[in-house]
C-alpha cells in the first residue's frame, strides 16, 4: 500500500507540473486567434528563424491585411532609470508596447484603465509590485514618475505577472513615447496579431509568406509566418528568443514517460506482492471453488478488493501530495496545486484510482482463479506463479535501471553545459547600468582605473545574456538573401577585459581612434556565412559601410543550449553598461571596492542609481531550470527505487517465510550463516543482473537519441552504465539482505517448528 500511494503521489505531482507548463498563455481571451509573426530570411545556409522583427511591420499589416483584426509590437527588458519622488531606480523590466497591445492580451488589471494608453502618449502602467515600490501603500493612479527624462502618468495597475505567460515585464510605455522605428532592417522586436475570428493558421500563412516581397519591396527574400500563441512556450528553434522563460517539449515527454514508469511500477509492486500474499490463502480460494463459486466470482471479488486498496492508496497518496506541494512550489517556482472544483482534476484523481485498481486487481483476480482446486489443495507452490512473480520483478528492476541510467546521463549532460568553455573569462567581473557620454565616460574609466583591486573597465552600449538586436547586412559577394546579424556595439577594452581570442585581424586599437567610426569585429559563425579572408571586406548595415578588422574565436555570449549567431561589433563612444574586472582579493563579502565605486560613480552622476550584478551570477541564472530538471530526474529516479525497495523488501520476507523450514533443515546439518545469506539472496541477483542486460542496450539507445536534440552534448560514457548497474546491485542487497539475515539468524527449533 505505501508503494502505490507513494507512486501516486508522484504520479499526480507530474500531472500538475504538465498540466501548469501546457497552459502557457491560456489566460489570454482570444489565445485561439493570436499569433507572433516570425521571418524567415533566406541565406548562404538555407534560412534561419527569427521571432524578431522590423518597427513598421505591425502598422503595414493592419493597414494591407483584412484578414487581421489588430496588431501590436512588443519590446521589453529596456534599461531605464526612473526617478519615483526622491528616489531613483535602475530598472530592466521595462516594456514598450502598441497601442492595441491591452487589447490582444488579457493582462489583469485591478486599478485604472489601459485604454487610455491609445490617446496619452505620456502614461504608463505599472504592476502591483511596482506600484508598492514606487508609491507604497498609496495609490499609484494618476501620480507622476520620471522615465529617461520623461514625466508620464500612471494610468493602471496590473497583477504581478507570476502566472503563466512567456511575456513578462514590469511596467509598460506607448511606443509613441520614444517614437516609432520606421526602419526595415533593423530587427528589434516581438511583433503580435489577432486575426478575425473565422481566419485559419493556414490562411493567414499564405498571407503572410509574400508579404514583405508584394507590400514592401519587390526584391526582398524575407519571408513571414505565422506562430500560434500557445506554440510559443515550447519552440526553441529561433535565433533571438529569449529562452529562460521558455519551457522544453522534451522535458514534457521525458517526465509524462517518467510518471507512467511510477505508476506501472507501483502496480507491478502492488501484483507481486498480492499474488505472493494471496499464495498463502490460495487453499481457502479454492475451496470456494470447490463450493460452487464460479471463476467471474473469483476474479470479481478480487477486482473490487484491489479498487478499495487503490482508492485508499489515492486518498493517502494526495495526503503525501499536500504535505510535499509548498516544497516542490518552492523549487520549481511555480504555483501548482489540486483544485477539487476544477473538473479535470477530479477526473484525473478518479481515473487514476480507477485504472490503478482495474490494472492491479485483475491479473492477480485471474492469476488465483486459474488453478485447480484439487492440485492446490494439495499444494500452494507452482512453478508458474514463480515464474510470473520473478518476470514482474526483472521488469520492475529493468524500468527502475533505466531511470538510474537516464537521470546519470542528464546529470552529466547539464554538468557538461555548465562547464563548457564558453570562449571569455567570466569571473571576478561585475557590471552596472551607466548612462553615460563620451566625454564623461572616459573620464569616469580614468577615476576607476586608480581604485585599489580594478584592474580594468569597459563599457557596452547594451547587456543581456538571452536578448539580442538583428540586423540586416550584406556584404561584398553575398548573393542571395537578406541575413541577420546580431549587433553590438562595444569599447576598445571590452574584449580584453573578458580574455576574449582574436583568430585573424586585431581589436579597436587606441591609436587608431578616427577609424572607429567605420570599422567592424566579427565573430567565427559570420566568419563562416562572409567566406574565407573577411579581414579587409566591407560590410553594409544600418545604411553605412563598415571595414571587417577583426574576428573573434568561437565565444558563447548566450546560453550554450542555444547555437552561435553571427554577429558585429562596432565602437560605442558613450555605453550604458559599464564592466568592471577586479582582482582575486576581492569578494562578495567585501564591500569596499564597490563602496569606492559607487563614489566615483556620483561624484559624475550624482543622481544615478547604482546597482551592480556579478557576471558569473549572470550566467548561472541561465542554467537554473536545467539545474532543476536534473535535480527533479534524480528525485524521481530515487522515488522508483524506493518503490521497487518496497516490493523487493515484501517478497524477500515472503521467500524467506516460505523457505524457513528449509533454512532450519540446513542449519541443523551444519550451514553457516554466510551461506544461507548466499542462498537467499542469489535468485534476486540473477533477476537483477538479467533485469541490467535487458535494459543497458535499450537505454543506451534512448539517451543517444536524447543527446542528440542538444547543440553541445557530452559522451555516452561505459561508467555510466557499469555505475547504473552497481547502484541497483547494491540497492537490492541491502533491501534483501535484512529480511535473509534475520532468516539466517533464526533458531533452527523455531525454524522446525514452523507450520
Amino acid at each position: 500500500m505505501l508503494g502505490l500511494s507513494i507512486g501516486i503521489a508522484c504520479v499526480m505531482a507530474i500531472m500538475l507540473w504538465i498540466e501548469d507548463e501546457l497552459k502557457f498563455d491560456s489566460f489570454n481571451k482570444n489565445a485561439n486567434l493570436i499569433y507572433r509573426v516570425l521571418v524567415e530570411e533566406t541565406g548562404m545556409e538555407g534560412y534561419s528563424n527569427s521571432a524578431m522583427t522590423m518597427p513598421p511591420l505591425a502598422g503595414a499589416l493592419k493597414d494591407k491585411l483584412p484578414e487581421i483584426d489588430k496588431t501590436a509590437n512588443f519590446e521589453s527588458d529596456w534599461p531605464v532609470v526612473v526617478i519615483a519622488g526622491e528616489n531613483y531606480f535602475n530598472e530592466e523590466g521595462m516594456a514598450v508596447v502598441g497601442k492595441d497591445f491591452f487589447d490582444i492580451f488579457s493582462f489583469p488589471f485591478v486599478k485604472g484603465n489601459p485604454q487610455l494608453m491609445k490617446t496619452e502618449k505620456y502614461s504608463v502602467v505599472l504592476s502591483e509590485k511596482i506600484a508598492k515600490k514606487y508609491f507604497g501603500e498609496d495609490d499609484a493612479i494618476g501620480k507622476s514618475i520620471e522615465i529617461n527624462k520623461n514625466i508620464v502618468k500612471v494610468i493602471a495597475v496590473f497583477k504581478d505577472i507570476d502566472y503563466n505567460s512567456h511575456i513578462s515585464f514590469d511596467f509598460a510605455i506607448p511606443e509613441d513615447l520614444f517614437g516609432k522605428g520606421t526602419r526595415w532592417d533593423n530587427q528589434c522586436l516581438y511583433t503580435y496579431v489577432q486575426v478575425m475570428p473565422n481566419v485559419s493558421t493556414q490562411v493567414l500563412r499564405s498571407k503572410l509568406y509574400d508579404f514583405m516581397a508584394k507590400n514592401i519591396n519587390q526584391e526582398s527574400k524575407i519571408k513571414l509566418f505565422p506562430q500560434p500563441l500557445k506554440d510559443i512556450h515550447f519552440q526553441k528553434n529561433l535565433a533571438d528568443e529569449d529562452y529562460t522563460n521558455l519551457g522544453d517539449i522534451r522535458y514534457v515527454y521525458i517526465f509524462s514517460f517518467m510518471g507512467l514508469f511510477i505508476l506501472v511500477l507501483a502496480c507491478v509492486n502492488f501484483v507481486n506482492l498480492s499474488t505472493a500474499v494471496s499464495e498463502q490463502k490460495i487453499k481457502d480460494n479454492n475451496l470456494r471453488k470447490i463450493l460452487g463459486a464460479s471463476k467471474a466470482e473469483l476474479v470479481r471479488t478480487s477486482v473490487l478488493k484491489s479498487l478499495l486498496n487503490s482508492t485508499q492508496a489515492t486518498g493517502i497518496g494526495l495526503g503525501i501530495l499536500y504535505l510535499v506541494l509548498p516544497i516542490l512550489n518552492t523549487f520549481t517556482h511555480k504555483n501548482l496545486g489540486i483544485a477539487l472544483s476544477n473538473p479535470l482534476h477530479i477526473l484525473s484523481i478518479v481515473s487514476i484510482a480507477l485504472s490503478t485498481g482495474i490494472l492491479s486487481g485483475l491479473y492477480p483476480a485471474f492469476f488465483l482463479a486459474s488453478f485447480s482446486p484439487i492440485k492446490m489443495i494439495k499444494s500452494s507452490k507452482t512453478k508458474s506463479s514463480l515464474w510470473q512473480r520473478n518476470g514482474l520483478i526483472v521488469f520492475q528492476f529493468s524500468l527502475s535501471i533505466f531511470l538510474i541510467i537516464a537521470t546519470l546521463v542528464s546529470i552529466k549532460q547539464f554538468n557538461y553545459i555548465r562547464q563548457i568553455n564558453l570562449g571569455f573569462d567570466k569571473e571576478h567581473v561585475i557590471y552596472f547600468n551607466l548612462k553615460t557620454n563620451k566625454s564623461d565616460y572616459l573620464t569616469l574609466k580614468e577615476r576607476m582605473l586608480k581604485i585599489p583591486g580594478i584592474e580594468m573597465v569597459a563599457g557596452k552600449d547594451y547587456y543581456s545574456p538571452t536578448i539580442m538586436n538583428m540586423s540586416t547586412v550584406k556584404w561584398t559577394g553575398e548573393l542571395t538573401g537578406n541575413i541577420s546579424f546580431s549587433g553590438h556595439e562595444v569599447d576598445e577594452d571590452f574584449f580584453s577585459l573578458l580574455k576574449v581570442k582574436f583568430t585573424e585581424g586585431q581589436n579597436f586599437s587606441k591609436n587608431s581612434r578616427s577609424e572607429w567610426d567605420n570599422t567592424v569585429i566579427i565573430n567565427q559563425k559570420a566568419k563562416e556565412l562572409i567566406g574565407a579572408d573577411p579581414v579587409g571586406q566591407i560590410l553594409k548595415f544600418w545604411g553605412r559601410q563598415f571595414k571587417i578588422i577583426g574576428v573573434l574565436d568561437e565565444t558563447h555570449f548566450r546560453s550554450v543550449n542555444e547555437s552561435i549567431q553571427p554577429e558585429f561589433y562596432i565602437y560605442t563612444y558613450s555605453p550604458k553598461y559599464i564592466f568592471v574586472k577586479y582582482n582575486n582579493s576581492f569578494t562578495n563579502s567585501n564591500n569596499h571596492l564597490t563602496d569606492q565605486i559607487r563614489s566615483t560613480v556620483k561624484e559624475l552622476y550624482p543622481e544615478a542609481p547604482f546597482d551592480f550584478k556579478f557576471l558569473d551570477a549572470t550566467y548561472a541564472k541561465l542554467y537554473e531550470n536545467d539545474k532543476r530538471v536534473g535535480t527533479i530526474y534524480a528525485i524521481v529516479a530515487v522515488i522508483a527505487i524506493l518503490i521497487s525497495c518496497i516490493g523487493l523488501f515484501g517478497l524477500s520476507s515472503f521467500n524467506s517465510e516460505n523457505r524457513t523450514k528449509e533454512i532450519g533443515i540446513r542449519k541443523i546439518n551444519g550451514a553457516k550463516i554466510s551461506e544461507i545469506l548466499i542462498m537467499l539472496n542469489t535468485d534476486f541477483i540473477i533477476l537483477i543482473t538479467i533485469s541490467y542486460l535487458i535494459v543497458v542496450p535499450i537505454a543506451w539507445y534512448a539517451m543517444h537519441k536524447w543527446l542528440q536534440s542538444f547543440a553541445y552534448k557530452t559522451e555516452l560514457s561505459l561508467w555510466i552504465f557499469v555505475l547504473a548497474g552497481i547502484i541497483a546491485l547494491m540497492i537490492a542487497l541491502l533491501t534483501v539482505s535484512w529480511q535473509s539475515f534475520r532468516a539466517a539468524t533464526r533458531n533452527p527449533v523455531d525454524a522446525l517448528r514452523y507450520e
